[in-house]
């Protein structure tokens, strides 16, 4: 079994999605550090051929605390939310596939959810499965023991049996 472990970002980039397809069982590492101005719920969208920086609102966003600890911003993510898909709408309206790909990105982001880590999963597993990646099991870190991520006994020598993909 290939087992991969990464960080959860919102709408990774390709070799994020080339990861997941190595790999048997693929778990989204969130009980670490939330790391504030990092790319977990921040990335970029050309507009006009130049680079826009877009971040999910966050209510609390704290560098001390754990990624599945981050909750959205009630207040401000829905309108974040309609922006950034008008947004999208105005930037990429002609582009080849556009009808498809905003559909998948608006129905990410209005899939409910609370904390930031679930609207992550969400991105991950919805442009996993329309890519076609066959990946068997999506698990976060954060709900697993150590044991069930290493094997029966959680120690390096356990891990170093394993074939383990990590970026």
């Amino acid at each position: 079994m290939t087992l991969a472990v990464m960080q959860p970002y919102l709408f990774p980039y390709l070799g994020y999605f080339q990861l997941i397809d190595e790999a048997d069982r693929f778990v989204l590492y969130d009980d670490v550090t939330f790391i504030k101005q990092g790319w977990i719920n921040r990335n970029r969208v050309l507009v006009n051929g130049s680079a826009h920086l877009f971040a999910v609102p966050l209510r609390k966003a704290s560098s001390f605390v754990p990624i599945d600890s981050i909750e959205l911003d009630p207040l401000q993510f829905p309108a974040w939310r309609e922006k950034f898909l008008r947004t999208l709408q105005q930037a990429y309206a002609r582009a080849p596939h556009f009808a498809m790909a905003h559909a998948l990105i608006a129905n990410v982001l209005h899939t409910p959810a609370e904390r930031m880590v679930d609207l992550l999963r969400t991105s991950i597993v919805s442009i996993s499965e329309h890519m076609g990646i066959r990946t068997t099991s999506f698990q976060r870190r954060g709900h697993m023991p150590a044991k069930m991520l290493m094997g029966k006994r959680a120690s390096s020598t356990s891990v170093s049996k394993r074939r383990l993909v990590a970026m």
